[in-house]
């Protein structure tokens, strides 16, 4: 291919831009979880950011870190996954359409259930200490 057929086919869906802009979304979302939105909700539980921790954005950590460190190519740590089970060891990491609104209807999910918490008046670091409602989000603290 050449010229104007190469771009064509870099911009169509499954292109090599799809999976860059696709790939690059995914590395934001975790970024910005890691690097604003996790902190700022630990402080208002009164734990330390390392205590939060939301399954889907375990996910996002273990797929980020084979996007940029190991050219899109996901390592064996991939498997272990719990919501997003989509690659295993050495596959090519497209995150297409399909997989990012799944990956957002994740974190829409996850967001809820801190809302209702909040709403409730139960977003307070004791429920975190319970085996219940969402205790899997915060490492032991009990």
């Amino acid at each position: 291919m050449e010229g104007a057929e190469l771009l064509k086919a870099r911009n169509s869906e499954g292109g090599l831009n799809m999976q860059f802009l696709g790939n690059m979304a995914l590395v934001s979302l975790y970024q910005y979880w890691e690097d604003y939105h996790r902190g700022q909700i630990a402080i208002e539980l009164g734990i330390s950011k390392n205590q939060l921790q939301a399954p889907i954005f375990g996910d996002l950590r273990l797929l980020r870190h084979s996007i940029p460190h190991h050219e899109g190519t996901a390592l064996k740590k991939v498997e272990r996954c719990q919501l997003v089970r989509w690659y295993e060891e050495d596959d090519e990491i497209f995150i297409d359409q399909a997989k990012f609104k799944e990956l957002l209807v994740h974190v829409r999910d996850m967001l809820n259930l801190l809302r209702q918490a909040q709403r409730s008046g139960r977003l307070r670091r004791d429920i975190f200490c319970k085996k219940n409602y969402i205790s899997q989000w915060i490492s032991p603290l009990c």
